[in-house]
């Protein structure tokens, strides 16, 4: 990779950017999008292991939580229910819709290849924001997340992303967002046309070397 920068201003969300050396228009950008109670710094160092030519740009959710710490959205866990914040999920969703404008304007790239890759929250968000306006992003890559009813009952009203290409990544042992939740999405998006890669790992809430390995390959693939 290139150049890394810190983008503040002109940017909806902050942000981290790592530049290939050279900027061509037919480059593919690809947005990493943390969990809660993290922040843009957590997913960067993916960089290193995506292809070179390859615009990074990791975001920053837009709620503070802590210190460093930043959300997507709020929730209250009641028993085995998790009830999201609606109004911070339906903002951080057209934040993130703004965000992506905001990189087409500053960055070159070709708008062809937008890859969302999100984990837990983040996944969420990268469900919602492509399902929820089709043809803006090529690929979603949802590692440890899940599919909200709210975004099924949206993308049920679209039928533009049928050409979307998805990939689920979720650990066996997660007790956080169990594995049930992965397998609920690929359902969901084989029975509305959608034919999503999915692999599981021997792994809990966490990323590992072999589903990095996995997502390089499959990003050079699609």
């Amino acid at each position: 990779m290139g150049l890394l920068q810190k983008n503040t201003s002109r940017f909806t969300l902050e942000n981290l950017v790592s530049e290939p050396s050279t900027t061509t228009a037919s480059q593919a950008l690809v947005i990493l999008l943390h969990g809660i109670g993290s922040n843009e710094q957590d997913l960067f160092a993916l960089k290193d292991y995506l292809p070179k030519d390859y615009l990074v740009v990791s975001a920053r959710a837009p709620i503070v939580v802590g210190i460093n710490q930043f959300a997507w959205f709020s929730m209250q866990i009641n028993g085995q229910e998790r009830i999201i914040n609606q109004e911070e999920f339906q903002k951080a969703t057209l934040k993130l819709t703004d965000f992506i404008a905001d990189i087409k304007r500053e960055y070159s790239f070709d708008h062809a290849k937008i890859y969302l890759v999100g984990f837990s929250q983040g996944a969420i968000m990268s469900y919602a924001v492509a399902l929820g306006n089709p043809g803006l992003v090529k690929g979603v890559v949802a590692i440890a997340g899940r599919l909200l009813p709210e975004t099924k009952a949206a993308a049920k009203e679209a039928v533009e992303w049928k050409d979307l290409s998805v990939a689920i990544f979720h650990g066996t042992e997660d007790t956080v967002l169990p594995l049930q939740y992965a397998l609920e999405a690929q359902n969901f998006l084989q029975e509305n046309g959608l034919q999503p890669d999915f692999k599981s790992y021997a792994i809990g809430h966490h990323i590992n070397e072999e589903l990095i390995e996995d997502l390089q390959d499959w990003l050079q693939k699609h």
